[in-house]
């Protein structure tokens, strides 16, 4: 039996994600430049499907990185002289504000307990440049809802909004009139090997910050002017992960035949079903199934013995994730991602209910 992968990142590969990787070296893409016009056509479909499946406008820039991390990094470097602010609810919002303090920017932060949402908006100072807000948490399993990130915009008008959107993508519902600048990777809603980030900027605001050169000596790696000039004819600064460019293209294009909405609707129908299978088990028992609990990474405590937990799991050949820092030892974290099928789901169901 084929092993089911419920893992948070890097996930379970996307079907035919191998028949379009024999297709990518069988049509010689492997060795083209990123000058080229054979590039140039991948990048602009790559542009074209996830406008469609994530109701991009024309206002923002697609742009393309290297991960999630890479373009924490960009973002700070070009859009903050002095001060930021973020949301911290979970290792990877932390990261981001550990970020700001590494490039010696005056970084403030609300944190919240582990596991939990944001009850409020609060007060952030007038010098404070941009915000940073993690949709998704993949550390703990928690989302702060798109209408609570688009009121921080409505309350601060002013400053620059940035969402991390790496475990929620494709499918988080963000209207980009109130988010300047979101980002996502490779490696988990879209079911495909890590190695590829995606940038997406208000057009104007980039143009405005790439003209001021904010921090140029804080790094030397592609600065927001040269990803624009580049962008202007469908190329990238350095050279780019073409195969998961073309990757990520053909995976947004099957899901737009697909259509959002049927996604979205099997997405919360296999949520609800992992709900109900870490209710109703004597193995592990769901954490955060209020409101404020992740659509895509649903997390369980024991309430076995962790070797006996996985030891049945992987007899199974089911594979997830265990928890994130200080919950390594208490918690797994299983994914529920569009490759996560429900006959999946019902299986490892099967296997919790033995």
């Amino acid at each position: 039996m084929q092993t089911k992968y419920f893992t948070v990142g890097p996930s379970a590969i996307y079907p035919s994600v191998s028949e379009w990787n024999t297709e990518f070296y069988q049509l010689g893409f492997g060795s083209i430049s990123h000058r080229s016009q054979t590039f140039e056509n991948i990048y602009r479909n790559l542009e074209t499907q996830l406008r469609l499946l994530m109701n991009i406008p024309t206002t923002h820039a697609i742009l393309i990185a290297s991960s999630g991390s890479e373009i924490m990094e960009r973002i700070l470097q070009n859009c903050v002289r002095k001060e930021s602010f973020h949301f911290v609810n979970g290792s990877f919002s932390k990261k981001f504000y550990e970020y700001a303090l590494r490039f010696g920017l005056n970084a403030n932060k609300v944190e919240v307990e582990y596991g939990n949402g944001f009850a409020e908006i609060p007060k952030i100072s007038t010098e404070a440049e941009l915000i940073c807000i993690t949709h998704n948490e993949t550390s703990t399993g928690v989302k702060t809802s798109e209408e609570f990130i688009h009121q921080v915009k409505r309350q601060y008008p002013d400053k620059i909004l940035a969402v991390d959107t790496v475990s929620s993508a494709p499918l988080v519902e963000l209207d980009f009139s109130l988010v300047d600048i979101c980002f996502l990777s490779s490696q988990k809603a879209f079911g495909l090997p890590a190695g590829l980030g995606i940038f997406i900027i208000n057009m104007n605001l980039a143009q405005r910050l790439a003209g001021e050169e904010i921090n140029l000596g804080k790094g030397a790696h592609n600065i927001l002017a040269d990803y624009l000039s580049n962008y202007a004819v469908f190329q990238t600064p350095s050279t780019p992960n073409v195969l998961g460019v073309y990757l990520m293209s053909k995976v947004a294009e099957t899901m737009n035949q697909i259509g959002r909405e049927q996604l979205i609707s099997e997405l919360l129908i296999k949520k609800k079903r992992l709900h109900h299978i870490f209710n109703n088990n004597s193995y592990l028992k769901l954490v955060n199934g209020n409101a404020q609990g992740s659509d895509t990474v649903i997390v369980a405590e024991f309430l076995k013995e962790k070797t006996l937990v996985m030891d049945l799991l992987k007899s199974n050949q089911i594979v997830c994730s265990s928890g994130y820092g200080k919950f390594k030892d208490t918690q797994l974290r299983f994914s529920n991602f569009p490759a996560n099928t429900i006959e999946d789901i019902l299986y490892l169901e099967k296997v919790l209910h033995s």
